[in-house]
């Protein structure tokens, strides 16, 4: 994403860029060796939006809701078999591999009616 792009596209729906921060690309880690997408069928795979869910839904995959913190223990007791998700949560990756960004916006009508005295940043 580029960040004059990114604002002309969300200035054209009324938003405004908050900030972008840099993402790890997304990958998809199994207890098994994946030769093809068929090899992902009836696969117990973490879902933690409807978006993953319905990706395992397209692959053929079991779609299982565990939260990022169980994930370890779902992996090794076989609750989950499969799931998708940046190297942050995945593995450690080298930071020089990231090449997608995370953004935030808002309204600008939004912004302009906040306190700055009422933000908390934690």
């Amino acid at each position: 994403m580029q960040k004059p792009l990114l604002e002309k596209k969300l200035a054209e729906q009324g938003m405004l860029l908050l900030y972008s921060v840099p993402w790890p690309p997304q990958g998809i880690y199994t207890k098994k060796l994946l030769k093809g997408v068929e090899d992902m069928k009836g696969l117990k795979w973490r879902a933690y939006s409807p978006a993953t869910a319905r990706i395992a839904e397209l692959v053929g995959a079991q779609p299982v809701t565990v939260q990022a913190a169980e994930l370890s223990q779902a992996m090794a007791t076989g609750v989950v078999e499969s799931y998708m998700s940046s190297g942050a949560t995945g593995y450690a990756i080298d930071p020089r591999e990231t090449r997608v960004k995370g953004a935030r916006f808002t309204a600008p009508d939004v912004l302009a009616r906040l306190d700055p005295f009422d933000i908390v940043i934690a």
